[in-house]
């Protein structure tokens, strides 16, 4: 038994409509919290291309590393709720 190479395979081509409309949904998944690289990987797009979408579509791209807020102490969740 042989083992395969794996297969690079190349996204299929979008007409201008099919492009308008992915970069539409995507811009969409950006907003509502979704990182490039989880759209990229489910729309089968390199990181790169979507990202490249994204700021053409004139998306403010959110600080690389997500949030780094703090957890609130329990002893202010205990003063703020009123226990």
């Amino acid at each position: 038994m042989t083992a395969s190479a794996p297969v690079n395979r190349k996204p299929r081509t979008l007409t201008l409509p099919e492009r308008e409309k992915l970069v539409q949904d995507l811009t969409e998944r950006y907003r509502n919290g979704e990182s490039i690289r989880v759209i990229a990987q489910s729309a089968d797009r390199p990181y790169g291309t979507v990202h490249r979408w994204l700021t053409e579509a004139g998306i403010q791209m959110r600080p690389r590393g997500g949030s780094r807020q703090k957890p609130m102490p329990a002893s202010v969740l205990a003063v703020a709720s009123g226990c």
